[in-house]
């Protein structure tokens, strides 16, 4: 028994190999992202391997609906994702602050600095406004 479900196993898998140019193919065009698309034919084929052996049908235009739902999902999924990065992105100009805020922050900081004794407030201007390294 164990012998047959091993000879079934490979037939099924030649004859995902007969189409898998084809379906790299397709995918390629579907994709555009030559990992992905191996990713589309890597599911493909455990689909074909899952599908009921009492299933019978073209092997090729089934698949090529497998891929091309794949590929949707995909595309789709990526597209809800960008969707919402851009819906929770700020804008660069509100993560910096306006400009009179920003050089509030500038004035504050310098006037901190300057409180600090002699050598930490050296030190402090030496690592941050001439970027010397920490040592």
């Amino acid at each position: 028994m164990e012998n047959s479900s091993i000879n079934a196993s490979s037939d099924i898998l030649a004859d995902f190999a007969e189409h898998a140019e084809f379906l790299r193919t397709l995918a390629r065009s579907l994709i555009r992202d030559e990992q992905r698309a191996e990713d589309l034919i890597q599911e493909a084929r455990v689909a074909f391997l899952d599908r009921p052996a009492s299933a019978e049908i073209e092997p090729r235009p089934w698949l090529a609906r497998v891929v091309r739902n794949l590929a949707s999902n995909v595309l789709r999924s990526e597209g809800r994702r960008r969707l919402r990065e851009i819906a929770v992105a700020r804008p660069e100009s509100e993560e910096l602050g306006s400009i009179p805020d920003r050089l509030e922050v500038q004035r504050r900081l310098v006037e901190l600095v300057s409180q600090l004794g002699e050598a930490q407030r050296t030190t402090v201007y030496l690592r941050f406004y001439e970027g010397l390294p920490p040592r």
